[in-house]
């Protein structure tokens, strides 16, 4: 008897004689599912609009398998004979917006302009020239007075509107030159801030320098 009081002191109402609650605090039996089932679809909508917010917007400019961002298109417009296709994009060495090139390593300045923008002093290019040099084990030796056949290069490009200063840097090493068999003439390179120079061993004809960092086919 104490037993049928306690479940009607807890308003089960059942009718039932068993002594088993088959209610909850007086809530029906499909309410608990239903509210579980409301939550379900609440999560799983709040996920499908924070996926709509986090998705990327599609391609504009897309480049040997890589979205080039917009600002960087005009960069990479006027200057692709030096830069090659890009290879890998985001932060580089402690700088938030950099792109890998065939050739090179560039990242935006800090307060380089927002909006796209082929002016170089936007941009920073990484001394993989020089770091090269430094893996190859070559002492640096800055104030290094380049060859004549590499000084005229120089002066060539130069007189084309290059900026020297920005694509291939100082020169910082003096030529290496290796002879292949016999007789043979071999070739030289020289190390700069930004790029590796190349040529035929006792050339004199500016033309036959050229850099040589990277992997790219087409070369300035």
């Amino acid at each position: 008897m104490a037993t049928r009081l306690r479940v009607a002191a807890h308003g089960t109402g059942s009718g039932r004689g068993d002594g088993a609650v088959h209610r909850t605090d007086g809530l029906p039996p499909w309410l608990l599912p239903a509210i579980g089932l409301g939550l379900l679809a609440l999560i799983l909508a709040g996920l499908g609009v924070r996926h709509l917010l986090s998705t990327e917007p599609a391609c504009t400019t897309p480049v040997s398998g890589l979205c080039l961002a917009p600002s960087w298109v005009p960069f990479w417009n006027e200057y692709r004979a030096w830069l090659g296709d890009p290879e890998a994009a985001g932060p580089l060495e402690g700088r938030v917006d950099c792109v890998t090139w065939r050739s090179y390593r560039t990242c935006r300045q800090p307060d380089a302009a927002s909006s796209a923008t082929s002016l170089l002093g936007d941009y920073q290019v990484l001394p993989l020239g020089e770091r090269a040099a430094v893996a190859a084990g070559v002492a640096v030796q800055r104030g290094t007075r380049p060859e004549p056949v590499v000084q005229e290069y120089l002066d060539r490009l130069a007189r084309d509107g290059v900026n020297v200063r920005f694509w291939i840097g100082e020169v910082l090493t003096p030529p290496l030159c290796i002879v292949d068999g016999a007789g043979g003439k071999g070739s030289c390179v020289v190390f700069a801030t930004h790029q590796v120079l190349r040529y035929p061993n006792g050339a004199t004809d500016p033309s036959t320098v050229h850099p040589d960092l990277g992997y790219g086919t087409r070369r300035p």
